[in-house]
């Protein structure tokens, strides 16, 4: 059986402004009754994804691309770069990158 985001989701809240990802990630969880990011993460975020995966999503960069299925079916009119760069610390690193580095991360959010 394949699972929804969403439809397992028994309590959806929404970011608070200038949250950061892993932030709001944990109150999700525990506003679901997790108690830690990692049960969270496997029974919602990627629960069809090997554990091997699953350990190396959450101590990885590219976690965005598991979260954005998530993001699109709980809110969908989120802009998916645009709440990377609400929700991370981006703003504050950016003015270090180079202009392509810059691009890179932008593109890939």
């Amino acid at each position: 059986m394949t699972i929804t985001h969403t439809q397992q989701i028994p309590i959806l809240v929404p970011p608070i402004e200038d949250e950061l990802l892993f932030s709001y990630l944990i109150r999700l969880g525990a506003a679901n009754g997790f108690l830690s990011l990692s049960q969270f993460a496997n029974a919602y975020l990627w629960p069809n994804t090997s554990a091997e995966r699953r350990n190396r999503i959450l101590v990885s960069y590219d976690a965005n691309k598991e979260f954005s299925g998530f993001l699109r079916a709980g809110f969908p009119s989120a802009d998916p770069v645009r709440f990377y760069l609400d929700h991370s610390i981006y703003s504050a690193v950016s003015p270090f990158l180079t202009r392509w580095i810059q691009t890179k991360i932008v593109n890939n959010a």
